[in-house]
């Protein structure tokens, strides 16, 4: 699964609905109220309890990969692998660039090669030029990529190597690469706008290799999505620890802060202040090392009126023969009233073809059994699964979470699984179209009636029926 954190910051406030949801009417004296029947209030817990667990695992799949623990963005610098990338890239350039230069014995100017190109095959066209003073030694290497296919999402790609060549271009013994500047601008209607990366080297090996350096990332987003602007300074040691520090900026002028170390042992800690003051800390490892990781989270709400925190913790058996694993996540969340609740989570995530799939199969003190099947594409994922609650009622739903957190969710309830074996029709049919930050609009018909139903970020759901009626679900 991909991480996208922005989504799961509110999904897990949305769990204090799923875990203790009530109505509450204002008692309007002309009767302008309206009753969410017992079976509607289950179909939205359910659902949401489907995405908040599936974000949750997310998040957590992330960390022992040793990926995507911070907001990941496309055309991000934040890792050693990704910063390497770039330079065997240029490697690549630089050794065209000699080459060449040296065939058509170019001297005498500064710009010693420069190349236009226009691939049919793949779709791509730009300019790659390599520059080099002699008298210092420096030299910069510029990749500028203005035309890519119809699928891919970037409009514009330009990257910039700063280096020192030493006195001869002929030998790359003391190359050294100093700096790498990218500008990454994607199409109109892609909810990231830009990207903008920037790396200075700080550490080399005696070969000149890069082993240490800090970067800084700014992210740009869409009119459609409710971020603006993502923030990441970072630290890479020659030892392997590496620092980060991320803001992201939201349109209410609300922000989230997250603070990040991973050790040179594979091990880490993190630290989390969200929008409304929630605090979050955590620890985690590395699942490569011995194929066993643990993570741990937990969360002290600040504004909720009923939750007091709640505590995570996941291990993880990895494969000797792939990068499937198997996790065990254990949750438990506290009220201020003293009740304690409890979820068990069991995920399977494996090969199936070519597509990663992850099996989940939640238990809850309160709320029956769920199993959830997730497959994993590259820009999206679909999922599909069943709750049988206490009561005997049986649900099923299906959906879609898109590249940007956003998706949709469409659940029926049946009087019991028997029914549903049956063919019987659902009692109630539900869908719901959510947002990245967790707040979304739709609608589910029971009876005959079509209810309309909002929910804002922080879990809160409003139901409507056709005569103007309202009444409010709610954990907050």
């Amino acid at each position: 699964m991909k991480l996208r954190f922005w989504q799961y910051l509110l999904t897990t406030v949305a769990a204090a609905f799923l875990l203790n949801g009530c109505v509450e009417n204002p008692g309007d004296p002309q009767g302008n109220t309206l009753e969410v029947s017992p079976q509607a209030q289950l179909s939205m817990q359910v659902g949401w309890q489907a995405v908040n667990q599936m974000a949750t695992t997310e998040e957590f799949e992330g960390m022992v990969n040793g990926q995507e623990i911070y907001s990941d963005a496309p055309q991000s610098l934040n890792t050693m692998p990704e910063i390497k990338h770039e330079i065997e890239r240029m490697k690549n350039i630089r050794g065209q660039a000699y080459a060449e230069m040296t065939a058509n014995k170019t001297t005498g100017d500064s710009i010693i090669w420069s190349q236009e190109w226009n691939d049919p095959i793949s779709g791509t066209a730009g300019r790659r030029m390599a520059i080099y003073q002699p008298e210092s030694g420096l030299g910069r290497i510029y990749e500028v990529i203005y035309q890519f296919p119809a699928r891919v999402k970037l409009a514009y790609d330009s990257t910039e190597f700063r280096l020192y060549l030493g006195s001869s271009l002929a030998d790359t013994s003391d190359d050294r690469l100093e700096r790498i500047d990218k500008l990454s601008n994607f199409r109109d209607g892609f909810f990231i706008e830009q990207v903008v990366n920037e790396v200075v080297v700080t550490d080399y090996a005696p070969d000149n290799e890069v082993t240490g350096a800090t970067q800084q990332n700014r992210v740009s987003y869409g009119a459609q999505v409710p971020m603006t602007l993502l923030t990441q300074n970072g630290e890479i040691d020659p030892d392997g620890r590496v620092t980060l520090n991320e803001r992201l900026d939201y349109r209410d002028n609300t922000f989230l802060a997250k603070a990040l170390t991973i050790n040179p042992t594979g091990t880490g800690e993190y630290q989390e202040t969200w929008r409304n003051g929630t605090r979050v800390n955590g620890t985690f490892d590395i699942l490569e090392d011995d194929n066993h990781a643990e993570v741990t989270r937990n969360i002290i709400f600040a504004n909720a009126r009923h939750l007091e925190k709640i505590e995570d913790r996941a291990t993880y058996q990895g494969s000797d023969q792939d990068s499937s694993y198997s996790a065990t996540f254990g949750r438990k969340v506290y009220f201020r009233s003293g009740r304690l609740d409890t979820v068990l989570i069991l995920n399977d995530h494996f090969l199936d073809g070519d597509i990663w799939n992850d099996h989940l199969h939640i238990t809850a003190s309160n709320a029956g059994e769920t199993d959830i099947t997730v497959a994993n594409y590259e820009e999206y994922e679909e999922y599909q699964g069943y709750h049988n609650a206490e009561d005997g009622k049986h649900l099923r739903f299906h959906g879609t979470t898109y590249q940007d957190g956003s998706g949709e969710i469409w659940l029926d309830i049946y009087a019991s699984e028997q029914a549903y074996n049956n063919g019987e029709e659902p009692l109630l049919s539900l869908h719901i179209e959510y947002n990245p930050d967790g707040s979304g609009n739709g609608e589910y018909t029971e009876d005959g009636i079509t209810y309309q139903v909002s929910i804002n970020a922080e879990g809160e759901v409003t139901v409507n029926n056709p005569d103007g009626q309202q009444a409010t679900v709610s954990a907050l």
